[in-house]
């Protein structure tokens, strides 16, 4: 497996790897591990996310609702951090992450997703 590489910021907007948290949580000898720890995260924000949908329809006034979807907005954007931090887990960094979303993107293309 290839090692974990820190990384500095990329763009402010583009997701940050969790990684010094990884590493100082659980060593740099438990990469699947870590890896799991991500899934398991996902799977977290994941019923975050739901939740977060469900407040969005509760919502009555206008300013309550937009509260509720940016909340939603932030719930996803924890979803795609976790996996960022499991592909650095599994030694992906930055340039092979963007090469790997470029790969799925043209994989969803030719399904006609997009």
């Amino acid at each position: 497996m290839e090692q974990v590489v820190l990384e500095p910021n990329q763009n402010t907007w583009d997701p940050q790897p969790c990684v010094a948290y990884m590493l100082r949580e659980f060593g740099s000898d438990k990469k699947l591990y870590m890896v799991g720890r991500c899934l398991s995260q996902i799977k977290e924000e994941h019923k975050e996310c739901v939740d977060a949908l469900t407040d969005c329809y509760k919502e009555d006034s206008i300013k309550d609702h937009l509260a509720a979807k940016e909340h939603l907005a932030e719930e996803l954007t924890d979803v795609i951090t976790a996996a960022t931090t499991g592909l650095a887990m599994l030694g992906y960094d930055f340039s092979a992450r963007c090469k790997m979303q470029e790969r799925v993107n043209e994989k969803n293309h030719e399904r006609g997703y997009f």
